[in-house]
């Protein structure tokens, strides 16, 4: 029952810029003092049916708490405040730091196979088989993740749909343009990694099926976050009012 009151409070601060953690911090209070305001109202013989309309009445009208909520900065969000810098341009290095972490991972997980159990690239069908794994993910499912990452969290604070597009085609463009290649350490031959950025005939299909790919699945999250927002948008059966006007 807690989390079905101030639902409409919840998206209006949501909207207002408000963080996420902002939100579950206030609602968590009011719900804290709508509680102490029922078990006071039952103390004083109030009736069940009526005490919670007199519970939100005590509270005061959603205009004044949102107002006294704003009045607060340690609450706001600096996502939405700069939505470009935190949907349409921090994505980018998000990108690119992983994508180093995860050749820096894929090298070292190698080295270590080799140092501790002497295990070689030329017999390990277990290497072998991660390497393949390593090249699905870095150039195919890693752009798409972080996409959709900054899809999620810019649905969490309510953030109109541009910046994270924004955001979403120009990873989708670099995670299409990057490539990446491994040649394992063999008896005769020293091992190699290569990784890099660059559009050519050889690659052409393949890069615009990878952007396609990111484009389409951040977008889908995103849309589906958007309309499961909007169905959600209403208090849910049984909450009523958040708080009387």
């Amino acid at each position: 029952m807690r989390s079905r009151r101030f639902w409409a409070l919840r998206e209006r601060l949501l909207r207002a810029g408000v963080a996420p953690r902002g939100v579950r911090r206030v609602i968590g209070e009011l719900n804290d003092h709508f509680d102490d305001v029922l078990a006071e109202l039952a103390a004083q013989g109030v009736n069940a049916k009526d005490a919670p309309a007199q519970a939100y009445a005590r509270l005061g009208s959603e205009d004044v708490l949102v107002r006294s909520i704003l009045a607060r900065p340690e609450l706001l969000s600096w996502a939405h405040r700069r939505p470009a810098v935190a949907f349409a341009l921090l994505p980018v290095p998000a990108f690119a730091a992983a994508f180093v972490a995860s050749i820096v991972a894929l090298v070292g997980s190698a080295h270590l196979a080799r140092a501790w159990f002497a295990v070689r690239f030329v017999d390990s069908a277990g290497l072998q088989l991660l390497t393949r794994c390593f090249s699905l993910w870095i150039l195919w499912l890693l752009p798409t993740a972080v996409s959709m990452l900054s899809a999620w969290a810019a649905w969490r604070r309510r953030i109109a749909l541009l910046w994270p597009s924004v955001g979403i085609l120009i990873v989708g463009a670099l995670g299409a343009l990057t490539n990446f290649g491994v040649h394992w350490a063999t008896a005769t031959s020293r091992g190699a990694v290569g990784a890099g950025i660059g559009f050519g005939p050889a690659n052409e299909l393949p890069a615009l099926v990878r952007a396609a790919s990111t484009l389409a699945a951040s977008l889908l999250v995103y849309a589906g976050c958007w309309l499961a927002n909007r169905r959600g948008s209403q208090p849910p059966r049984g909450a009523g009012t958040a708080v009387t006007p």
